[in-house]
């Protein structure tokens, strides 16, 4: 917060979390009035970050009195938590701070998004239409396995672009870039110092607690400056949970303009390996090798 208070100027800078927090309101309206919760595997939870070191902590206490002078949406849901607090809640005598968390399944919401808009009439499984709805005239398709490799203004039909994919050219009026950290293939203009999207590569890995989820947290956790993140997958309190833990990349160092995840890191999976064991060592054992890894590519940008 106060970087970018200092960078933009305090009205500014408490836009970013007004409108994290719009967007998070907006998915759970949608996933509630649609009664997806169980078909996108929605667990609503709270966040911890956990503080590791002397330096960190200072920094996250001027960090929310910064946001609370700025009175930022959502700051007064922001909780400290002492090193025994945190040790009697979860097992780990760190000190931190909690506030309101969610966690679903991304694949299964963007389908279920998808199925929605291509159904022009409310779900019989739901109790108020979805403006996102398709209307009787549009025809929403998705193509897979189909690379755009260029847009470019048209110059033959009425329409404002012409994008060239590996099935033939799509004419459009309007064309939306979500391709992340790929952003700068399409549109070079990202590859410059001041508009740099800078292609990140991260690891995660899928492994299994060594005691039941009823003895364990439901929450999520982010840990070591936010280098790592961790949260459980829903499962009945008498089995040992699948933990889901992101992260390692201090150790690789960073992967920076990475853009191949077809391969995986040995030394980040060693990190990875060894974090939760470290932070929760009744918890979790050593010699337990994860069920899944997998890489996937961020984007990163200077602010």
């Amino acid at each position: 917060m106060q970087h970018l208070t200092v960078t933009y100027g305090a009205e500014e800078a408490a836009k970013s979390p007004a409108i994290e927090e719009y967007t998070v309101s907006e998915i759970l309206r949608i996933i509630k009035e649609n009664r997806w919760e169980s078909g996108v595997d929605l667990v609503e939870c709270r966040r911890i970050n956990l503080v590791f070191n002397e330096r960190e902590l200072g920094g996250i206490e001027s960090d929310i009195a910064a946001a609370k002078r700025a009175k930022v949406s959502g700051i007064e849901n922001v909780e400290f938590l002492t090193a025994d607090q945190v040790e009697k809640e979860y097992g780990v005598k760190y000190p931190g701070y909690r506030q309101p968390g969610n966690n679903l399944w991304p694949l299964k919401l963007a389908t279920k998004l998808f199925q929605r808009a291509q159904d022009p009439a409310p779900s019989r499984d739901s109790t108020t239409s979805f403006s996102g709805a398709a209307s009787p005239t549009m025809d929403l398709s998705l193509h897979t396995h189909t690379t755009v490799t260029g847009v470019r203004p048209s110059l033959i039909d009425d329409r404002a672009y012409e994008v060239d994919t590996t099935k033939g050219i799509i004419r459009a009026d309007y064309v939306v870039h979500a391709t992340n950290g790929y952003v700068s293939h399409l549109l070079p203009q990202f590859t410059e110092p001041e508009n740099a999207v800078v292609p990140v590569r991260g690891q995660v890995i899928g492994t299994r607690a060594c005691v039941p989820r009823g003895e364990l947290w439901t929450d999520n956790f982010v840990g070591n400056e936010g280098f790592e993140y961790w949260f459980s997958r829903p499962c009945p309190s008498s089995e040992r949970p699948l933990i889901v833990l992101g992260g390692g990349r201090e150790s690789a160092p960073w992967e920076f303009n990475v853009t191949d995840d077809s391969f995986l890191d040995e030394t980040v999976g060693k990190t990875l390996r060894g974090f939760l064991p470290n932070v929760y060592p009744k918890s979790f054992t050593r010699d337990s090798e994860p069920e899944f890894e997998w890489t996937g590519i961020m984007a990163s940008v200077s602010t």
